[in-house]
């Protein structure tokens, strides 16, 4: 599944990023059978209260009436008791998985789509019905979200903030009587759209005349100034003098606290910490790439291959001669240095098309490169939907 997002990065940071929702109508085609994607992240999703949860008109069901625990040959393991789980559902529950880009290959491709689009760290909740009752009240997000509308439709009420860009501990139930009363978007929601929601805009969400609807709320996650600040007194400050003085020795008006300030600034405003503090970032981020076995050890019909769609393992831009994935910077050879450009140029291309790209510049195993992609986990296999 490929989404259109129809702006480029700096469109998108000028006129989008933390300033004002954008609506992207039939950005992709919604897959055949998505609820599938549920079914199947159910069958392996470990059901403890931080991934599951069924919620009634913003109310949270007793974990208690939908786990069962036992004891499987000695160990300690948890289940969903489905009959229960079905009988809420049917009675207008409402289902939310968190984190589902751990359980589902699918899901963890559109993260890593939106993660690339917006140079974020992405992960994604679900959200499903088959009743009329909304799943939550209105609140805000303390992060930026893409609604990705994969089956059926959802009423977005959108509303101004009243407090913009809050912090993960700013929480919006404590200001819920701040909310305002009048939306300044009412939309719905159809099969293939996305909706960007920067953080701290006030939204309610509701099933459409009681149909079945399934929606992710994929959350991007970028490292704010107030994070570079705090890393930049923890791994800066150290090294100089100014900030290793006792406080007792200040005294107002001697200079001391002003002179550090001004060392600070100096050390904030100089790009090499700027730049050390986003190397740090790139070391610390892992992608939920996918297992190739198949791919790499049994023989593949050469059509099959060629018609895989591929994807490059990484948030970042492709720099022309290496690429960090998993905290590792890769230095390519030329023809891997030919394959990733084309793959981070042309989203949704698959393994015929690379192949073929690279072979017009004197690449002879195109097959061969891409096997040596996938082997250092440069690159994936897009799931199929």
């Amino acid at each position: 599944m490929l989404i259109d997002f129809r702006y480029s990065y700096d469109e998108f940071q000028s006129g989008f990023f933390e300033k004002k929702p954008l609506l992207l109508e039939g950005a992709f085609t919604p897959p055949g059978d998505p609820v599938r994607i549920i079914d199947n992240a159910l069958d392996v999703v470990d059901p403890e209260e931080t991934y599951l949860k069924v919620l009634k008109n913003a109310e949270r069901i007793d974990q208690r009436q939908l786990i069962e625990e036992y004891t499987d040959i000695g160990i300690r393991r948890r289940r969903i008791r489905k009959e229960a789980l079905y009988r809420c559902l049917a009675d207008d529950a409402s289902l939310v998985l968190n984190r589902i880009d751990l359980y589902s290959q699918a899901v963890s491709d559109i993260c890593l789509q939106v993660s690339r689009f917006a140079r974020a760290q992405a992960s994604a909740n679900a959200y499903v019905s088959f009743g009329r009752e909304p799943a939550t009240d209105i609140h805000w997000d303390r992060h930026d979200i893409f609604a990705v509308q994969m089956f059926g439709e959802k009423r977005w009420l959108v509303y101004e903030p009243t407090f913009q860009l809050p912090l993960n501990s700013q929480v919006s139930a404590e200001k819920k009587a701040q909310a305002p009363q009048t939306p300044v978007l009412d939309i719905v929601l159809k099969a293939g759209d996305v909706l960007y929601l920067p953080r701290g805009w006030w939204h309610k969400v509701a099933p459409v005349d009681n149909r079945p609807t399934f929606h992710l709320a994929v959350g991007a996650h970028t490292p704010l100034l107030l994070d570079y600040l705090v890393w930049a007194c923890g791994n800066k400050l150290p090294d100089h003098l100014a900030f290793r003085k006792s406080v007792n020795g200040i005294e107002a008006g001697d200079g001391q606290l002003e002179q550090a300030i001004a060392v600070l600034a100096d050390i904030l405003a100089n790009p090499a910490t700027l730049q050390d503090f986003r190397r740090r970032a790139q070391s610390r981020e892992r992608v939920n790439s996918h297992v190739a076995l198949a791919d790499l050890f049994l023989p593949r019909r050469e059509d099959e291959t060629r018609r895989r769609v591929l994807q490059l393992n990484s948030r970042y831009a492709f720099d022309g001669g290496s690429v960090v994935v998993n905290g590792q910077r890769h230095v390519l050879t030329t023809a891997e240095r030919m394959a990733v450009g084309f793959i981070a140029a042309h989203p949704g291309a698959n393994a015929g098309q690379v192949a073929d790209a690279i072979a017009q510049q004197g690449v002879v195993d195109g097959a061969g490169v891409l096997a040596a992609l996938l082997k250092r986990d440069i690159i994936s296999h897009q799931v199929e939907l």
